[in-house]
């Protein structure tokens, strides 16, 4: 009971401090403060980021562990009457990256009063998350070329699970993720004379109902892919004048990294297509926030599941990956690591909803397991 009244005060301070992508610069300063309790060997931070690394060091030996939690929040108005709501209007942690920041800041204090034999553990606090920045940072700082990383693990609360339930499994457990922009470029002209013009609404019909015969719903099949329409805008609010420039928004996410490089190309030639077929138009289109696949390795999810047979936990295999994008993928790209997932509870609202709020008894049980994978992988 103390160590959850203790990780409910935690998580509070961090839910009511909100911050999103890119300016979590109080969420950092409070991050570092706490930590300093702790007696870190080191506290990282980055000219190009408000991420936060914290180093605990056992040995000399450069045999490390870096343990990743995500510290950003998202544009979601909280709606909910809590005490610790907010402090801004329309950002809040209806993802539940305060109770992530929490349980890393708990893992801290264990490291504190743990022995290891040898080696190296890294908390990785990290910014940015949610727009697919804050790994690839990292991964960019020549810092981490000092640490010889044996083993990752991220791990994030996902509701509609039972609650403290360890949901893994190996290879694939997130999809590829990927959005883009495509500008149409035509010329207005007079609502009474439109043949005067090069209107994109044709283009932008044919765009969509040509990208929605990618789609294929089935997680299952190697050729999984959802192409899903975010905004459609054409020409402006003025009656008198024929739309002449429009833009079309998408994500797509697919359970591979190789599919998806064939869906962007599939798209790439559909649009050269398209603006080849109507002179004067030009068509353009911009990728962004890349999320790669988590590829879960497999030795690493023997560690989870060993660890939560010990602890008594529930532990679940999910027979698909998770359809959303997580940026922890370019890490796994580079390191032998593996993602987890723990139960939120099945009644839970969905994350980003604005009814949404961690359930902070699964926090403990969280920082348990991630203490055990850590004793365990240092006790061979």
């Amino acid at each position: 009971m103390r160590e959850l009244n203790r990780f409910k005060e935690l998580r509070k301070k961090f839910h009511q401090l909100a911050e999103p992508s890119g300016l979590e610069k109080g969420t950092a300063s409070l991050i570092c403060d706490e930590l300093e309790k702790y007696n870190p060997y080191k506290i990282h931070t980055f000219h190009d980021s408000y991420s936060v690394l914290a180093e605990w060091r056992f040995s000399d030996d450069l045999r490390t562990i870096l343990i990743r939690g995500d510290i950003d929040a998202v544009k979601v108005k909280e709606t909910l009457s809590l005490p610790y709501a907010s402090f801004r209007e329309d950002v809040s942690h209806k993802c539940g990256h305060d109770g992530h920041i929490a349980i890393l800041l708990e893992l801290a204090r264990k490291l504190s009063e743990m022995y290891l034999p040898f080696g190296r553990v890294l908390l990785f606090f990290q910014a940015e998350e949610e727009s697919g920045q804050g790994a690839r940072k990292l991964l960019h700082q020549p810092l981490l070329a000092h640490y010889d990383i044996v083993r990752i693990f991220g791990f994030h609360n996902i509701p509609g699970f039972p609650t403290n339930s360890i949901i893994c499994r190996e290879e694939s457990f997130t999809c590829s993720v990927i959005s883009c922009d495509i500008t149409i470029e035509g010329k207005s002209a007079h609502a009474a004379e439109p043949e005067n013009g090069i209107s994109p609404i044709p283009a932008a019909f044919q765009l969509l109902e040509s990208v929605a015969h990618f789609n294929q719903p089935d997680l299952e099949q190697e050729n999984y892919c959802l192409v899903t329409p975010i905004e459609v805008h054409l020409g402006e609010k003025a009656y008198g004048v024929a739309a002449g420039n429009g833009v079309i928004r998408l994500t797509i996410r697919t359970n591979n990294e190789k599919q998806l490089n064939f869906i962007k190309h599939s798209i790439e030639q559909l649009i050269s297509h398209i603006e080849s077929q109507t002179s004067g138009l030009r068509m353009s289109i911009d990728w962004l926030e890349h999320f790669v696949s988590v590829r879960n390795n497999p030795s690493a999810v023997a560690e989870i599941t060993s660890a939560s047979k010990e602890l008594g936990v529930q532990y679940m295999i999910k027979q698909t990956p998770f359809t959303w994008g997580e940026d922890f993928g370019f890490f796994t790209q580079k390191y032998s690591g593996a993602m987890f997932g723990i139960g939120a509870g099945e009644t839970q609202p969905s994350l980003h909803n604005s009814n949404y709020d961690f359930p902070d008894e699964i926090g403990p049980v969280t920082v348990e397991l991630l203490c055990r994978l850590i004793q365990n992988f240092f006790s061979e």
